[in-house]
């Protein structure tokens, strides 16, 4: 049979005003809820009514005779048919259940024209005492108003019209009977009805927010999910990226640095100065690009030693006179405020210098005459020191707009100058000098106005450090006391290999090379004299220094092993020691930082 999906049921108006609040996908559902308990009413009605007019036909013939018991038992044996018609086709699921309402009420119906037919047919007006109660039959098996109304209609005319036809003394009384019958049919259908449905619409509506909730909570893990990865691959590329711009610059900086310890030629020490400044100014950018990648993923991360404030601060300052000098600009250190024993705290010295010379940075590449002064005022907490830098510059200034956009990620510098709008820089490093600051526990800030200069501000608290400082150690001179070392170098990059080896002739070495692991590899096996050291590159063609290291352990082989990497990332440091790595050296290589990292490794 054909499926009626329309939502055809009428109740009363309190109830149809709630379900006109439905969408059409609700009304759908509760009208297949409501029709799956009629299919269940209809099918119980239709297995008694089979057993009851079973009995009846029986019973006919024993007191009825005649063309009255013909009559009754023929359309009583009609009616267990129909009845049994019913209950098969629903228990077969070949009547729907949006069909079943209608068979229902033939079912009634049938049972409506059994009595009154027995009425009439045997003109006993006993048998009025059974059409009185219907209306209660009616009212409790009725699920739509327009059934209940048309049966009991129905059965009111035919109860009307027998009260007046079949003589009998009763029919006052049978009278009253009905009509207390169809206040209780009413009372039974009204109330049931009304809150059976409303249960329904209200479990319809949570089930509806439930699957709702359900999706927007799907929706916003995939979204999150997506979020993550676009992120994590994004931070990916920008590592990598970094990563590969860092091998080729560490040898541009190596090679910068030998040039110009041999040069003699003073005609040419401005164009290094310039070529020095301009490779630490593009390590200062990937770097930023490798931190903002840290800062997506949230890895960024301090590592607080003991360290001179002064000594950072002037250190920057330092770095960057040769730019200050080559604008005529006057670049000034002052500090200010109390004056402790000792300046030394515990400080991730690296980061701060990051921060210092991004304000030094930006001053002096806004600013085209005049001066650029840092000042450092200290107040000594006792165990702590409040430590505040004001970089102040006379350049152009920048536009209030401008100065809330300053330390968000991606937002270029806008100085403002008496010709023209002046945008520069990648804009990451102020927004990475914030989040470090964050990191330290401190804060940023910035005062400004166009054609008055800028004042870029550092504020933080630091822990006074408890170790003294020690006298720096020339692990060259250490190094060059040494016995003849025998070391292996695996790098792939030509140049990078030409800077180590330069770097490793200022000590007494045996150097040989590999230009991938597996010549690494072959060549320690292969090796009657082992190795005093073994110096790897991470990231290489056919074999990593990774895999290099773990291959290396496996067989047993104890020699130290350093790896040279642009991987300054916490979590892969740490997998590096994990595999057997005994020291690091970062790109660009740093000499001090290189020998010393050979002599930690050897010692042991």
């Amino acid at each position: 049979m054909k499926t009626q999906e329309k939502f055809d049921y009428h109740f009363s108006k309190a109830i149809e005003n709630k379900v006109a609040t439905l969408s059409s996908r609700e009304k759908s559902y509760l009208f297949k809820v409501i029709s799956e308990s009629v299919t269940r009413y209809t099918r119980t009605l239709a297995l008694i009514a089979v057993f009851y007019y079973s009995l009846i036909s029986l019973m006919h013939p024993v007191f009825l005779s005649g063309w009255p018991m013909k009559i009754l038992m023929t359309l009583g044996v009609s009616t267990l048919c129909f009845c049994l018609y019913v209950y098969l086709g629903i228990r077969s699921k070949r009547i729907s259940i949006y069909l079943s309402r209608w068979y229902l009420w033939l079912i009634i119906a049938a049972g409506i024209t059994n009595t009154f037919t027995h009425v009439f047919v045997t003109q006993d007006h006993i048998q009025l005492s059974l059409a009185a109660i219907i209306p209660i039959v009616v009212g409790l098996l009725s699920f739509d108003r327009r059934g209940f109304f048309s049966l009991n209609f129905i059965s009111l005319g035919l109860f009307a019209y027998a009260i007046t036809t079949v003589e009998g003394a009763y029919g006052a009384h049978f009278s009253f009977m009905y009509i207390l019958s169809l206040f209780m049919s009413y009372i039974a259908y009204a109330p049931r009805i009304d809150n059976h449905v409303g249960q329904l619409i209200l479990g319809i509506k949570d089930r509806s927010r439930s699957i709702l909730l359900k999706l927007r909570s799907q929706e916003a893990e995939k979204s999150a999910a997506d979020a993550k990865k676009s992120s994590e691959v994004k931070s990916k590329f920008l590592a990598n990226v970094s990563h590969e711009l860092r091998t080729p610059l560490t040898g541009v900086s190596g090679m910068i640095d030998l040039i110009e310890k041999g040069n003699k030629d003073a005609s040419l020490s401005a164009l290094i100065s310039h070529a020095h400044e301009s490779s630490r100014l593009l390590m200062t950018l990937i770097n930023d690009i490798l931190d903002f990648s840290k800062m997506e993923a949230g890895t960024l991360s301090l590592n607080p030693k003991p360290a001179s404030l002064n000594q950072v601060s002037m250190a920057v300052i330092n770095m960057m006179s040769p730019t200050a000098k080559s604008k005529a600009i006057s670049l000034i250190f002052e500090q200010t405020g109390s004056q402790p024993e000792t300046d030394s705290v515990m400080v991730d010295s690296v980061r701060l210098s990051q921060i210092l010379f991004n304000y030094v940075g930006n001053a002096l590449k806004f600013t085209d005459q005049g001066s650029v002064k840092m000042i450092m005022d200290i107040k000594d907490q006792k165990d702590s020191l409040l430590v505040t830098w004001s970089v102040i510059d006379s350049g152009a200034g920048i536009h209030p707009d401008a100065q809330a956009l300053l330390f968000k990620r991606f937002q270029q510098s806008v100085h403002e100058n008496e010709s023209q709008t002046v945008v520069e820089g990648a804009g990451l490093g102020l927004a990475i000098s914030k989040e470090i600051a964050e990191l330290m526990g401190g804060e940023v800030g910035v005062e400004s106005a166009p054609g008055l200069g800028s004042t870029f501000k550092l504020q933080a608290t630091f822990q006074k450090a408890k170790l003294e400082r020690q006298k720096e150690i020339d692990y060259l001179e250490k190094l060059q006391g040494q016995k003849k070392l025998k070391i292996l170098l695996a790098e792939d990059n030509r140049i990078n290999r030409l800077l180590i080896g330069k770097l490793l002739a200022n000590i007494n070495v045996d150097l040989d090379e590999a230009e991938d692991g597996s010549q690494a590899l072959q060549k320690v096996t292969e090796n009657t004299s082992p190795y005093d050291l073994i110096m790897t590159d991470v990231r290489m063609p056919v074999m990593g220094g990774v895999d290099l290291a773990v291959q290396l352990r496996d067989k047993g082989i104890s020699t130290p092993i350093i790896f040279i990497t642009a991987n300054s990332q916490e979590d892969e440091i740490n997998s590096y020691w994990q595999v057997g790595m005994n020291g690091f050296i970062g790109k660009p290589i740093d000499p001090h930082e290189f020998y010393k990292v050979i002599y930690d490794s050897i010692k042991e």
